[in-house]
């Protein structure tokens, strides 16, 4: 399998066996709240995420592994032997593809510049098209319900779980801890009013608009990892009113929407933020060595004048 140029994704090579024994936990975890969010085949598409996400830092051998699970899962949600074995097939025949296209791309999955964000939206959208038309003859449907939630599971879950495995370990100063903190409660609050307490509107104005400025600001100010957090909030949010409502995930037509755009709309903003900040530490470390040469050049400069001086 061809090799990212990311040394984040380079350092899970040598280790599929450790990826592959994770798998199995994450997709049971996955499985088991996507089908307490409702019945049926269509919360199973979260699925893919993970699926994607296991073969491209594992490698190819593990997409056998994902059309397994993906067998298991759908017959867990009373999906007939015959179309689970369709499903399993093509769940590992997608993510394989699916992984090894990004490779061939070299996608960086710390989404430090924008062509890796534009990337991964390609990639989604074929996967969830195909996922869409696979799916079809079996989760009894609409194909555009189907693509819609598929696209916002596969770039969304796909973001998320990339961004925090490629480079799990960072740092953050207390006073960042604290702005991380209060803005991810807005998050949750904003959120959680507009789909688990039903609040759309506020003085005529809708909830979605009073949080564009908070998710510009966590865009712009804490880089890919928390806005892909930040989303995730923000499904969950989706996912426990839906629970608390009517439990049809075909009602949620216009979120997944929502959600799809604002996702790739803002990892854009802040991998457009990341290559600013990469261009402004490299003229930082430019204009350094300019510095240190003018002054090595001014030192040899005086010393001979000194030494003429002193014939």
């Amino acid at each position: 399998m061809p090799s990212s140029r990311s040394t984040y994704v380079r350092q899970f090579a040598d280790k599929p066996l450790a990826v592959g024994a994770v798998l199995p936990i994450c997709y049971l975890l996955v499985m088991t709240v996507a089908t307490a969010v409702a019945p049926g085949l269509l919360p199973l598409q979260a699925l893919g995420a993970v699926a994607v996400t296991a073969v491209f830092f594992g490698g190819l051998p593990l997409a056998i592994l994902v059309a397994g699970l993906a067998v298991i899962a759908a017959l867990v949600a009373h999906v007939d032997l015959l179309s689970a074995l369709i499903l399993g097939a093509s769940s590992g025949v997608g993510s394989a593809t699916a992984a090894y296209v990004l490779r061939i791309l070299k996608l960086d999955p710390l989404f430090r510049r924008k062509r890796d964000v534009f990337v991964l939206i390609a990639a989604s959208f074929a996967l969830s098209c195909a996922v869409a038309l696979i799916s079809l003859p079996l989760a009894h449907a609409q194909i555009d319900i189907l693509f819609v939630h598929a696209l916002a599971s596969q770039l969304i879950g796909t973001a998320f779980l990339l961004r925090w495995i490629a480079k799990p370990a960072f740092g953050r100063t207390p006073l960042e801890w604290l702005e991380i903190f209060v803005s991810h409660a807005l998050v949750i609050a904003l959120f959680g009013a507009y789909f688990i307490f039903g609040i759309h509107v506020i003085d005529g104005v809708s909830l979605v608009v009073y949080s564009l400025p908070l998710l510009f600001w966590i865009a712009l100010r804490m880089r890919p990892r928390f806005l892909t957090l930040t989303f995730m909030l923000i499904v969950a949010t989706a996912a426990i009113g839906q629970v608390l409502t009517d439990g049809n995930l075909d009602s949620s037509f216009s979120t997944a929407i929502l959600l799809s755009v604002f996702a790739g709309a803002f990892l854009l903003i802040s991998a457009q933020e990341e290559e600013r900040r990469g261009y402004k530490s490299r003229m930082q470390i430019e204009f350094a060595t300019l510095q240190n040469v003018l002054t090595r050049v001014e030192a040899e400069s005086k010393a001979k004048n000194d030494f003429i001086a002193v014939l």
